[in-house]
């Protein structure tokens, strides 16, 4: 009589030997395919760099129709536009990533940075973690003199003397540009700490005697995250992941769709009539760098007419990008 039973397990354990038999040939044709790319890849480059010794390695990665060679239309659109609207006091700078083609328009404008200052900050706390010195989830005090209601609502969701974990304050900074976060983050940090930042990034001269900015030199610290030049890559991804989620979609995010992605830090103050947006857009693999300034009380415009003016911008530069061809330029 037949043992259904032992049968059963038999067949089982056939089935289950099988299964993993098949399941680590899978993994080890997935390893062995994924070195022969690596190393076909790496003998590309070499061969790549036997021939080309003075150009840049890393454009043998990118495909040739992403490798806009010219900006020269979208340049004479913008230039039409900051004359048609007579922007005296608007400052524009983009620049496409893979082959370094920029615009820049009234680059000596300067503005406060304000609230811009928080991406720096950012990423001297990052540093802090690289060393060692600081974790994520460490916390950090939150005193009286911290407690800022200008801009953000951690003062209100947190009782005065609350521990607030870092990634929870980087996170507000970020993302909401909350004050209070910035001056608990900020406090904590050394003055070299936060020198450290503009000094390796060769930013000595990043502010004027007036602590004014350009919107050119700001996309310099929005390159270095994107490069990973100053953070390690973990780190400076974890910063644009962040400003990848902010919930500000006015000022030059208007001209971009939701099919791309705006990596980006603004900053406005009503009261002095300056707006400043500043970031990366993703479209595949085209990347561009872009960052905008105005001062709309001295272009005698009113907010809406202004936010306007970034939207048509900002549309102009993404439609050019995004379907600009060299074989048509």
């Amino acid at each position: 009589m037949i043992n259904m039973k032992k049968t059963f397990l038999s067949y089982t354990n056939f089935r289950s030997k099988k299964t993993f038999l098949i399941l680590i040939l899978f993994v080890t044709n997935v390893i062995t395919f994924g070195w022969a790319y690596f190393l076909v890849q790496k003998l590309n480059v070499e061969n790549f760099r036997a021939q080309y010794p003075l150009l840049d390695p890393m454009r043998f990665f990118a495909e040739p129709r992403d490798l806009l060679t010219t900006v020269q239309l979208v340049r004479e659109d913008l230039r039409d536009l900051f004359e048609k609207e007579d922007l005296k006091f608007t400052s524009l700078y983009f620049e496409y990533i893979n082959t370094g083609a920029n615009i820049s328009l009234n680059s000596d404008i300067r503005i406060l940075p304000a609230s811009l200052i928080k991406v720096p900050l950012a990423m001297a706390v990052m540093k802090k973690i690289e060393r060692g010195d600081w974790e994520l989830y460490n916390e950090l005090i939150m005193t009286k003199e911290d407690r800022d209601a200008g801009w953000g609502d951690v003062y209100m969701k947190y009782p005065m003397g609350s521990p607030i974990s870092i990634q929870n304050l980087i996170e507000e900074m970020l993302l909401t540009s909350d004050n209070t976060a910035y001056r608990i983050l900020y406090r904590n940090l050394s003055l070299d700490e936060v020198r450290d930042v503009f000094i390796s990034l060769g930013l000595d001269d990043f502010f004027d005697q007036e602590w004014k900015i350009t919107a050119k030199e700001y996309t310099r610290l929005i390159r270095s995250l994107y490069t990973a030049n100053y953070l390690t890559p973990e780190h400076s991804q974890f910063i644009l992941d962040i400003l990848s989620r902010t919930e500000y979609d006015d000022y030059l995010w208007q001209g971009i769709p939701d099919t791309a992605l705006f990596v980006h830090k603004i900053w406005e103050n009503e009261s002095k009539t300056v707006i400043l947006d500043a970031g990366l857009v993703y479209i595949g693999n085209r990347v561009y760098l872009i960052s905008m300034a105005m001062d709309y009380e001295q272009e005698w415009f009113t907010r809406e007419k202004a936010l306007d003016i970034f939207k048509q911008v900002s549309t102009l530069v993404y439609n050019y990008i995004s379907t600009a061809n060299n074989e048509t330029l």
